[in-house]
């Protein structure tokens, strides 16, 4: 029984296997006939996707903005005046507002793990809702603060837009990827950091703008935090036109508002081919996620905690941000004012206009980063390299504020800035841009490589948790460590910027360029070591697989492995070479070259093929077609060699039928048995006229066993006849043997399989 159920089987792979095929010839002969079906149609490309991105994007203006305008805003002398900080002792002021600075990061902390459950239970379009309410919300309170209510809507606004910021840092871009195009995810995500830093440039201006052309008054202070009312009205509006993530709505088994959302996002019917294979693949990838980890909202939770390799990772991606805030972004971020102030900067808007600098090279290394550091230095040679001139600058800041000390200079009434304090303050402008190109993005690029996808959604939620609970740790106490220890402040982001890289060099592998499902090999070996041993690892495992394929795969004649890897004669490229190769000798940014390889796999104009586990080889199509049609010669040629085949077997046939002696009796029974059989059709028919009683049920039954034993009793006598005459002979011919028992000439010939069988 096994070995007819795998000839079953095998039977089945042989027919899909050459069903395969005949769709590769077909495809090739038919190429304008199916474009539609392997190409992206250029209705996907519409005005809906963009606004959606932006719309969601929107929210790390809020981000943006809040980091760069709250430093600058509480040190206006009109803030200060307000709210009665002239009275107050420096201790007492310092830490009022690092406690306005800090609340803000505490409830994104918070916010982060509320909107977690919220975005994966109920929707990623009602996680956001929620957060724009926070964030429209918590900027309107702070318009009611005042004098005579204090710092009380301050404290208030500054939590709910925490709470805002925390729930869509963690939902908005896990949204944008999941509605996006393919081809264009990669842009649209980037709209949220390029957000970002256009909220920073804002933040970082709009008190320098303030302080010049509006004079000493509630509405200067005022002013910075009202217009934050307008981004987070914006987007808080936009939200409500969001359609829900199909992707989701899959996950939350509401199959068909999921197409119906995926539908309107694509401005394609739901019967296009291409809507109908975007929506069985998300349904797929759901489906293997569910059998790899299991269905429910803790799965994710007890994969990382059953696994010691996934906690050692977390630990590392965590510790990250820890090391992250060693370097003084946040420091710098919040307390930018105060920082050039304790530098020898002169004046209030001296300091604002240092600040608005800094915002501006901030934001252009972070936008270097991404097209010309990340994919060609790579992500821990970044982290190592450029941690060493960062630790320099502050070496210098530090031992230029201890020696000079511009602060007790300014405070003797000398306002001019030596050129120690200039070379200070062009050492932490090369700080920024140090920090801008390695560490500021690097971190978040390394969290989301290292996990599995299955719970990269969790994981990246508990690092966005790190990361803001370690901000809100620089923002409440920087204040106080600047006017407590001063230059030693410098001292130690030095130190931790000398020390941070031997930590990465020990323990963080490089990342780039190696595929997701090879992560494992980099934890397998030191860190200096694993980029090499994964990638050999990985090459090693994927050989393997071709050369060590089960015998289900090569079923008759068959060569299923043909279909599975690149085919020998096609000059193919994996993917990630080519992309790397085309930007060094051509020098074009790896991100644009990224996008045109992609418009070339949307627009049918080459052949994109998975070979193994991930491995991504190309061609153009008029190799893939040259090679392909070689194939089908030799199809073609073994199909001929089988129909060659078949006609000699018909061949043999005829000629063994021609010897055979006629028997007019078996001729004269097959006459006989046709028309009975044409008999017995018509009295079927009469019986369907009447009803069937049990009886008659009983008799036809009974008519058929009967039929069945008389059939048995004829096959036994002429085996009988057979045996006595042919096989055992007892010295009686057939002839005489069948006179003797009045044996009729009509049961004759009956094969001889029959014999061994009874």
């Amino acid at each position: 029984m096994s070995q007819l159920l795998k000839r079953v089987r095998n039977a089945c792979k042989n027919e899909s296997v050459a069903s395969i095929k005949n769709e590769s010839v077909g495809s090739i002969k038919n190429e304008e006939e199916t474009n539609e079906y392997v190409g992206t149609p250029s209705e996907v490309y519409n005005w809906k996707i963009i606004v959606m991105a932006f719309v969601s994007a929107s929210a790390a203006v809020i981000i943006g903005y809040d980091a760069g305008f709250i430093g600058g805003t509480i040190s206006l002398a009109s803030f200060q005046d307000e709210f009665g900080f002239g009275q107050m002792s420096a201790n007492e002021r310092t830490s009022i507002l690092s406690n306005v600075v800090s609340v803000f990061q505490a409830g994104a902390f918070f916010g982060a793990i509320l909107m977690y459950p919220i975005s994966c239970q109920v929707g990623r379009k009602i996680g956001l809702i929620i957060s724009g309410f926070f964030l429209t919300f918590g900027a309107a309170i702070s318009l009611a603060a005042n004098s005579d209510r204090g710092l009380g809507p301050i404290y208030a606004s500054r939590v709910l837009t925490g709470l805002g910021v925390g729930g869509a840092s963690g939902t908005a871009p896990i949204y944008i990827s999941e509605i996006a195009v393919p081809s264009i995810r990669g842009k649209l995500v980037g709209c949220w950091e390029l957000s970002w830093q256009i909220g920073g440039i804002i933040g970082y201006w709009i008190n320098y703008g303030v302080s010049q052309n509006i004079p000493n008054s509630r509405k200067q202070w005022l002013i910075p935090f009202a217009i934050q009312l307008i981004p987070s009205g914006l987007f808080w509006f936009g939200t409500f036109l969001l359609p829900e993530s199909p992707r989701l709505l899959i996950a939350l088994e509401k199959y068909d508002k999921s197409r119906k959302n995926l539908s309107f996002l694509r401005n394609l019917s739901q019967d296009h081919p291409y809507l109908i294979h975007e929506y069985e693949t998300f349904v797929t990838d759901i489906d293997e996620r569910y059998r790899r980890i299991g269905r429910g909202f803790w799965a994710p939770f007890k994969s990382i905690l059953t696994s010691k390799k996934l906690l050692y990772r977390l630990f590392l991606s965590t510790s990250l941000f820890i090391m992250q805030n060693g370097y003084g972004i946040n420091a710098m971020t919040y307390y930018s004012p105060t920082i050039f102030k304790s530098m020898g900067t002169n004046g209030r808007d001296a300091g604002l206009l240092s600040t608005g600098i800094f915002g501006v090279l901030k934001a252009l290394a972070s936008v270097f980063w991404i097209f010309f550091v990340v994919e060609n230095l790579g992500r821990r040679r970044a982290l190592i390299v450029f941690s060493i001139p960062c630790a320099i600058c502050f070496y210098y800041i530090g031992a230029y504020i201890h020696i000079a000390d511009p602060a007790a200079r300014l405070a003797r009434g000398d306002t001019s800035m030596d050129s120690g304090g200039r070379a200070a303050l062009a050492a932490l402008y090369l700080w920024t841009i140090f920090y801008g190109v390695s560490w500021n993005g690097t971190p978040w690029a390394i969290n989301s490589e290292i996990f599995p996808q299955d719970i990269r959604t969790l994981t990246q939620a508990i690092n966005s948790c790190s990361n803001w609970f370690w901000a809100f740790v620089m923002g409440r106490w920087t204040g106080e460590a600047i006017a407590a220890i001063g230059a030693g402040l410098y001292f130690i982001f030095a130190a931790c910027a000398t020390v941070f890289p031997i930590v990465v060099y020990l323990l963080y592998p490089e990342t780039k360029n190696v595929p997701l499902e090879a992560m494992d090999y980099l934890f397998e070996v030191p860190a200096w070591k694993a980029h090499k041993y994964a990638l050999v690892k990985f090459d090693q495992e994927f050989e393997n697989g071709l050369s060590h394929q089960s015998e289900d795969e090569l079923v008759n004649e068959v060569d299923v492995s043909d279909l599975e890897k690149p085919d020998a004669n096609i000059e193919k490229r994996e993917v990630k070479e080519l992309e790397k190769d085309a930007s060094k000798y051509t020098g074009i940014s790896l991100m644009i070259i990224k996008d045109l390889v992609q418009q070339l796999v949307d627009d049918n104009k080459v052949s994109v093929e998975k070979c193994g586990i991930t491995n991504l080889y190309w061609s153009f199509k008029y190799d893939e077609y040259n090679a392909l049609n070689q194939r089908l010669i030799k199809e073609e040629e073994k199909f001929n060699d089988r129909q060659r085949k078949i006609e000699q077997l018909k061949v043999n046939i005829q000629t063994e039928n021609s010897v055979r002696i006629p028997s007019e009796t078996r001729s004269g029974f097959l006459s006989k048995y046709q028309n009975l059989s044409k008999l017995k059709l018509k009295l079927q028919e009469s019986l369907q006229k009447f009803d069937k009683t049990s009886n008659m049920r009983q008799l036809d039954s009974k008519n058929t066993n009967l039929l069945e034993a008389i059939e048995f009793f004829t096959d036994s006598l002429e085996c009988m006849v057979y045996y006595f005459t042919k096989v055992n002979a007892v010295g009686i011919s057939e002839k005489e043997l069948r006179a003797k028992f009045d044996l009729p000439e009509e049961f004759e010939n009956i094969p001889i399989w029959h014999i061994d069988k009874h």
